[in-house]
């Protein structure tokens, strides 16, 4: 058994007989997905993202990726292995990894969700296994053959009330718990 609990200045995982190792560097957000094959957990912070891998059954800091640092408050790895982050300040960024995880090949910083120029703070979450991005206004998916993001219209349309949105939790295979800037 293996947890892990990050703060602004260090990662804690607990272990068996809840015995606690410290890793160092910040932690906002870590999560697992397939990248290039790999499963992997993928760790932000407010600076370097950092990978984790399992080793004799075991997460294990495998390393930092080169070629990238900036504040990221949120992320989500999509089923192609992407990886979507929210800047703490300026958007969302893309990020692909090298075949080895070892580095960032590209990354693409996308200022606003309405494809304007102006940054703006925005959330990433995943709804139903499909990766969602919020701003204060709506939700919205990214449409990979246009390169755009595009209101989430079967969300925004049911649930009109819903703005401010933050954070997706699953309950099941079908239902989702979404909180808000006021209310969980």
């Amino acid at each position: 058994d293996q947890s892990f609990i990050g703060g602004n200045d260090q990662i804690m995982e607990v272990g068996a007989g809840n015995s606690i190792t410290r890793i160092q560097g910040a932690c906002t957000d870590i999560k697992r997905g397939t990248i290039n094959g790999k499963d992997v957990l993928v760790q932000s912070s407010y600076y370097d993202v950092n990978i984790f891998q399992l080793e004799n059954g075991k997460w294990k800091k495998a390393n930092t990726l080169a070629g990238f640092g900036a504040p990221l408050l949120q992320l989500e790895i999509d089923n192609n292995g992407t990886v979507w982050a929210s800047h703490l300040t300026r958007g969302v960024v893309s990020l692909k990894l090298s075949s080895d995880l070892t580095k960032v090949v590209e990354s693409k910083l996308y200022a606003s969700l309405d494809n304007g120029d102006t940054p703006q703070k925005c959330y990433v979450m995943k709804i139903r296994g499909a990766v969602v991005f919020a701003n204060d206004n709506r939700m919205y998916t990214y449409n990979e053959h246009t390169d755009k993001f595009e209101p989430y219209t079967a969300i925004n349309s049911q649930l009109p009330w819903i703005n401010n949105v933050r954070s997706s939790t699953p309950v099941d295979d079908r239902n989702f718990w979404i909180s808000t800037a006021g209310a969980y």
